[in-house]
């Protein structure tokens, strides 16, 4: 996934952290950061306010992660 993530978002540092403090289950976080962004370098959990991607790029960005996921099996 991080790979998939770092083929097709431009990003100055990938964060992966594997939690499971709150929940039972363990889940994994996966987490493009940007030299700039709202919360840098700081976490991004609890920072600023989340932004919706329109429904053309939000399509676009899952297909293109999508092939960048497959792309190596």
């Amino acid at each position: 996934a991080g790979a998939a993530l770092r083929a097709t978002a431009r990003c100055d540092k990938l964060n992966i952290g594997a939690l499971g403090n709150i929940v039972r289950q363990l889940h994994v976080h996966v987490v493009a950061r940007c030299d700039g962004d709202a919360a840098w370098p700081g976490p991004v959990w609890g920072s600023g306010h989340a932004l919706s991607y329109n429904d053309a790029e939000r399509r676009r960005r899952i297909e293109n992660l999508h092939a960048a996921l497959t792309a190596t099996h």
